[in-house]
């Protein structure tokens, strides 16, 4: 079952590859921020290969498909009803 649902994601994570968006917009109550994402940016899903060449999953249980944004194109604010642990 795992094995089917890290090929659902990495698929997903093609998808996003091929569509190599500029930037992610997120809005919410008291939340509008705006991250810019690199040129050729690539998206990755939660399998990843082990020395011996194997595959398996590092975190589980898990929905990943992630990427790094540009840190030179951040722009907005976000609110949080929780605490935040930041800067260390």
């Amino acid at each position: 079952a795992w094995e089917n649902h890290a090929a659902i994601l990495k698929s997903k994570a093609d998808m996003l590859n091929k569509e190599q968006f500029s930037a992610l917009h997120y809005t919410a109550p008291g939340t509008d921020l705006t991250l810019g994402l690199p040129k050729n940016h690539v998206w990755e899903s939660a399998g990843a290969i082990n020395a011996q060449g194997e595959g398996f999953l590092p975190n589980m249980p898990t929905e990943e498909v992630f990427t790094a944004p540009d840190f030179r194109r951040a722009d907005g604010y976000v609110t949080s009803t929780k605490p935040l642990s930041y800067n260390g």
